[in-house]
């Protein structure tokens, strides 16, 4: 056999394997064209399509990017404020406020001072509780809040359950007063020096709470939520001291002061409330 002739058996053997190793397109079944649903529905090319891309995930999308929410249960409190929820993630956002005060915190003017850890006081001092019910409001002070959201889908509703790690801050500014104008026959009160006392909060919490959105064209969000946690506030106390004279009539003289130095005790904090949103998604 010739060198030709081999030539020639090995190109068109090469030529064979080449074309034997190529991928035939599988031909369409005219009966899977003729019983495959059209449309929309769940047996449809579309539906099995959408569903072979699902990740698992209950998770709809449906959670807006940003939410501008406003509590109006904050107001018993003597505080406005405005809050922003910025949505990173099907179950992570963050969420800060901003405001003002703008009267005393009546909650805890009442119920406040109940909930300290110590009620130990120096001799003389007064108790938060007469102190706050015997003062008024003097000026507006910062409110401010900070928190990590982790939100989770609830099964049984269309809504979310969510828990939040609250951080919060305001200061309640005002006058300690006591009527000089009213004095008894036997009794008379003096405010010695500034009348200006402070009581600034620090507020550390775990709050729970359920969230429903709308799914509308203008989104709304409703929370409502139970807070529970601990609360550092720092005071400036005012002491009392009495004296009487001996000899009739019987008189006695009280007289107040504020320190110029702060105290800071520690209290349990429970909270809850209401907040309104608009959500939107850019």
């Amino acid at each position: 056999m010739s060198i030709k002739q081999i030539f020639i058996i090995v190109f068109c053997l090469c030529n064979i394997v080449l074309n034997a190793q190529t991928t035939v397109p599988a031909k369409t079944n005219e009966l899977d064209e003729q019983y495959t649903p059209k449309g929309s529905g769940p047996l449809s090319a579309d539906s099995k399509t959408s569903k072979s891309g699902s990740s698992g995930s209950n998770y709809d999308g449906d959670y807006p990017k940003n939410i501008a929410k406003f509590a109006p249960t904050l107001l018993s409190r003597g505080i406005f404020a405005i809050n922003y929820e910025r949505n990173f993630a099907d179950n992570f956002s963050l969420v800060g406020g901003l405001g003002f005060n703008y009267n005393k915190d009546l909650i805890f003017s009442l119920l406040g001072s109940g909930f300290d850890l110590s009620d130990n006081y120096n001799q003389g001092q007064v108790q938060s509780s007469d102190v706050l019910s015997a003062s008024t409001h003097d000026s507006p002070s910062l409110y401010f809040n900070f928190a990590p959201k982790f939100i989770f889908e609830n099964y049984w509703n269309d809504g979310y359950s969510y828990l939040q790690i609250d951080y919060s801050h305001y200061a309640n500014k005002m006058n300690f007063e006591t009527d000089k104008t009213s004095n008894s026959s036997n009794y008379q009160y003096i405010i010695n020096g500034s009348p200006s006392i402070k009581y600034s909060h620090n507020i550390y919490a775990l709050k729970y709470g359920y969230q429903y959105n709308t799914d509308t064209k203008l989104v709304t969000s409703h929370e409502f939520w139970i807070s529970l946690g601990y609360r550092s506030y720092k005071y400036t106390p005012v002491y009392m001291t009495e004296t009487s004279n001996s000899s009739y009539p019987y008189n006695t003289t009280r007289e107040y002061s504020v320190s110029k130095t702060g105290v800071i005790k520690q209290s349990f904090y429970v909270g809850f409330g209401y907040s309104f949103g608009i959500g939107f998604n850019k």
